[in-house]
């Protein structure tokens, strides 16, 4: 988090921006939507350097949710 500050992002392409995080040899990509700055996704290398990527899609902001559907069921 502390690093957000120091990056600066880049266009990737007509739609995205795209900001490049390395924390200890780790290489976080973020992506950003050109038009509404919604966070669209971001991409890593896991230990065995394969690429994982993550998209996020159908982005609903300022939504009430309610809280209950993020309890956990009790333990037996």
């Amino acid at each position: 988090i502390e690093n957000i500050n120091k990056i600066e992002g880049k266009l990737l392409n007509e739609t995205h921006f795209v900001f490049s995080i390395k924390v200890e040899n780790n290489l976080v990509n973020i992506f950003f939507d050109n038009e509404t700055f919604n966070l669209v996704g971001w991409q890593t290398e896991d230990i065995y350097q394969n690429l994982v990527i993550t998209f996020i899609s159908n982005v609903r902001i300022n939504e009430k949710i309610d809280k209950n559907i993020f309890k956990l069921p009790k333990k037996n």
